[in-house]
Formats: C-alpha cells, structure tokens, sequence
C-alpha cells in the first residue's frame, strides 16, 4: 500500500514526556516528508492555540486537527471545519463540577478557560502537560459568551463521570481519560477519526492511504480509521491492542523511526 498522508498525535507521540517540544530530529524527519509531497498532520486533543511554535520546534504541520477532532485547521491556522459545545452540555458540566467541587475548564480558540477550580487544575497541567501558561482563570464564568467552547476537560475520578453520564444520558458526551483524573471532555460523535475523516474528504484521499500514530485512548478510532494504525511504544495497551504494528517509544523518537519505516523512499539518499 502506498500511504500518503500522516497524521500523528502531539503528546506522548511527537512530543516525548519528558521534552519541552518536540525533538530536532523528529521535526528534521517530518520536514523531510513534507519536502516529499507528503502532507502531515498533528491530531491532538490540545486546541490550536495550545500548540505554540516552541511546543513544535519550529514544525509547521500542513494540518491541524485539534480540541479531539472539533477543530480541522490549516497549515495557517485558518479553520476548515469546527464544532463547539452546546449551553446545554457546558452548562450540566459546569453545574455538576461545582456540585462535586471537581476541577473544570472549557478548549477555546485562544487559551484554555478554568472555570472552575483554577489553581488546581493550572498547577495539574504546569506539572504534566507543560501548558499551565496556557490556562486562564476563567472562574467568572463569561468567556463562553464570546465563542462557545471546543470542549472541556476535568479532574474527575472515573466514577464521577459515569455519575455525569447516568444524570445526563441524552447528552451523549463521552470522557477521553488520559491518567487516573484528566479527562477530555466531547460529544460522541466527534473524535480524531471524524476530523481526519472531514479532511481526507477534502483531499481526495481514501483512509487506506492514511498512516496514525498515537499513545492514548483518545486515538483509539484514529488508529481504527487509518490503513496503518501505529502504537506507540509507550502506549496505553488499550492502544497497542488495537494497532497494526508498535514503533518505538516518545523518548526513543518513534515518530521519526515509524516514519523512515513507512516512507523510505524518502530517506533512502
């Protein structure tokens, strides 16, 4: 099969955990794909705006496919295609939060808004994720009246948001856990798959020339979807249970490996 498109998730893929961005050798390989004809994109749950230029190390993807699939962006960062959050939705999520004291912010364009439970859940993501910068104290409950919301992500233990889902079924929102307490929140229907989908579409592309890489659950449809789904090495084994093949780990730059592996017509010179 001939892939070509890639599509790789940011971080725990191209951005190993332990590295402020991604490593020169992984851009220097992606460049190189680029300079090929063959397109790639970054599929996060991360917002556009939560992908800075010093995050990338100085990659620019051809695609964006952010907030988990509710944003498709170009190489310019202009939107292609976008679902925000319902008042509904924001609203049972905010009520909830408040009523259980669990810490919540809302994806938007610019920055991430804390709506409730600021401190903590900067402190979180300056720990985890290196993006608490990107967190603003949103706890006067307004910014939605400017742009809806992408989604939300909480600090909730697992058997809070089956609570959330028990209270509010017809919301059909479905909770993307990436530790024992973070969790991004989207509807049902939109996930990475779905962006990916929207994209390829636009493109011309079929999914069997599409090749994906990703560490956590919510890569799961992304890989399904993609003619060469790829786990990381360090992936959830939920993950790797669903992958065509396994590449090596973030920190042992699997991104550039996967790459050199699939397209090595590139890198034969």
């Amino acid at each position: 099969m001939e892939y070509k498109i890639a599509a790789f998730d940011f971080d725990g893929t191209l951005r190993a955990g332990s590295q402020p961005q991604i490593n020169p050798y992984v851009v220097k390989t992606l460049k190189q794909l680029q300079k090929a004809g063959i397109p790639v994109v970054v599929a996060t749950g991360r917002s556009f705006g939560g992908l800075s230029p010093k995050l990338l190390g100085g990659f620019r993807p051809d695609y964006y496919v952010c907030a988990n699939g509710s944003q498709v962006l170009d190489s310019k960062g202009s939107p292609l295609y976008t679902r925000q959050m319902t008042p509904e939705e924001m609203y049972a999520l905010v009520d909830f939060s408040e009523d259980y004291e669990l810490p919540l912010g809302f994806t938007f364009t610019d920055a991430y808004y804390i709506y409730v439970g600021y401190e903590t859940m900067r402190d979180f993501y300056s720990k985890v994720t290196g993006s608490g910068d990107l967190c603003r104290d949103g706890e006067d409950m307004d910014h939605h009246l400017v742009e809806m919301p992408y989604g939300a992500f909480t600090l909730m233990p697992v058997e809070y948001s089956r609570r959330f889902v028990e209270k509010y079924p017809h919301l059909d929102l479905q909770f993307f856990y990436y530790s024992d307490l973070a969790a991004d929140i989207v509807h049902k229907d939109t996930n990475k798959a779905k962006g990916l989908e929207f994209l390829l579409n636009r493109l011309g592309l079929e999914p069997s020339q599409l090749v994906a890489a990703g560490d956590s659950g919510n890569d799961l449809e992304m890989l399904r979807y993609a003619g060469l789904g790829v786990a990381m090495g360090n992936a959830d084994p939920a993950v790797k249970a669903v992958a065509d093949r396994v590449c090596p780990s973030d920190e042992e730059n699997g991104a550039a490996a996967l790459c050199r592996q699939v397209f090595p017509q590139v890198f034969e010179s």
